[in-house]
């Protein structure tokens, strides 16, 4: 990328010095010998966009200091540092309260400048991913406040085949969580303000984020429009999904030190939903139980499906550290998280809160335990297909030859 960097002095020597020193790190400079020379040239629709700016202090008519307060005004993101023959405690002060992220001191050394230049960019290009990581989701946001709104005053709620405790309860949640997702997100940022050495960091934010309102989204727009109780048309054959999905897996976590176990009935296991749902939600369990099992140094994670006469229940045992049992009632709370790393939450903390909303709307249940050898279980019952349906499925089913 060119970055263009602005050099304000009234000594003409000292901006050719540091357009030379500058120009050897192969970044484009531009001059102005005063404050309102440097405004002017930021004003001009002709003048490329700055990446950032040096400036003396003391120049005559307007200081590097009023230069800085201007730029706060108009540029309030663009980097400042200061260059002073002298670094006064008072000139320090003044120009740390205006925004400016460090001082050059006269006469200059190349690796001086190339420093804080380096430093400088650096703080653009945080800014910038601020900037684009409260962009990238205010529309996001938007449209999940829209679709609550519209889910909360539908006058068909009796046909979601939900309570409408349940329901009232989960759109409480929702909103909830979505009137703080955007003050999470301004102070996971600011702490990674602090921690440069992790470039990888603010890309893994950003998935986590998009993945948490991905699944908002989701499951709002199956909210709106899902069918009466006992209406639900498709069927999803547990046994061949839960295959797929390990051989997913398998290749997901092929450099981790991990093993995924599948113990499965002999027999195709039909419940009533929808696949594409249900394995987004067991994809996000697995994942977490890959993920603990890893930090607690456990070596397998196993994933058993078990028909009893009126459900079907699977199971993901993870070898982790298991979850504080006085948090068992509320792991499934908007918010809850178990992703902290270095100061800061990843994601939302939805995961397991949309996973039980999805399982209630197919009239399941979801639940945890911690195991006695260690590790924990992640339980999802859903009730069997009828004989009927079941029977229709299988009529329709190619015969192989």
């Amino acid at each position: 990328m060119q970055f263009h960097i602005l050099i304000v002095d009234d000594d003409p020597l000292v901006r050719d010095v540091l357009t030379r020193m500058i120009r050897q790190m192969n970044y484009t400079v531009l001059e102005a010998n005063s404050g309102s020379e440097a405004l002017r040239l930021l004003a001009d629709p002709s003048t490329p966009p700055i990446d950032l700016l040096l400036t003396d202090i003391m120049m005559p008519r307007m200081s590097g200091i009023d230069l800085l307060k201007n730029l706060r005004q108009t540029h309030p993101d663009l980097p400042v540092a200061m260059i002073t023959g002298a670094a006064t405690l008072d000139n320090c002060i003044a120009a740390l309260n205006a925004g400016a992220y460090a001082y050059l001191l006269k006469p200059m050394r190349g690796d001086e400048v190339r420093e804080v230049v380096t430093k400088g960019l650096q703080v653009l290009e945080q800014s910038r991913s601020r900037q684009m990581l409260e962009s990238k989701f205010k529309d996001r946001y938007q449209a999940l406040e829209n679709q609550l709104t519209m889910l909360q005053e539908s006058q068909q709620q009796a046909a979601l085949g939900v309570s409408a405790e349940a329901l009232d309860g989960l759109i409480r949640g929702l909103r909830h969580e979505l009137g703080n997702a955007t003050t999470a997100i301004k102070l996971n940022l600011s702490v990674m303000e602090y921690d440069r050495s992790d470039p990888d960091a603010l890309h893994e934010h950003l998935q986590d984020l998009e993945s948490s309102t991905d699944e908002l989204v989701a499951l709002l727009t199956r909210l709106k429009q899902y069918p009466t109780a006992g209406a639900i048309s498709e069927l999803v054959d547990l046994r061949q999904s839960l295959t797929a999905l390990v051989d997913s897996a398998t290749q997901k976590f092929a450099n981790q030190p991990i093993q995924l176990n599948l113990v499965l009935p002999e027999e195709s296991v039909l419940v009533h939903g929808r696949d594409m749902e249900l394995m987004s939600m067991c994809i996000h369990i697995l994942d977490n139980a890959v993920e603990a099992t890893i930090d607690a140094g456990g070596k397998q994670v196993t994933i058993a499906l078990k028909v009893s006469d009126e459900s079907a229940t699977v199971t993901f045992s993870d070898e982790g550290s298991g979850f504080p049992a006085e948090m068992l009632d509320e792991i499934f709370s908007p918010g809850y998280t178990t992703k902290m790393r270095s100061g800061f939450m990843r994601g939302l903390g939805l995961g397991l809160f949309v996973a039980r909303a999805t399982v209630n709307l197919y009239r399941g249940r979801i639940w945890l335990e911690n195991r006695p050898e260690g590790g924990a279980n992640v339980h999802i019952r859903l009730p069997l297909a009828s004989y009927e349906d079941a029977s229709r499925a299988h009529s329709t089913m190619p015969f192989a030859d």
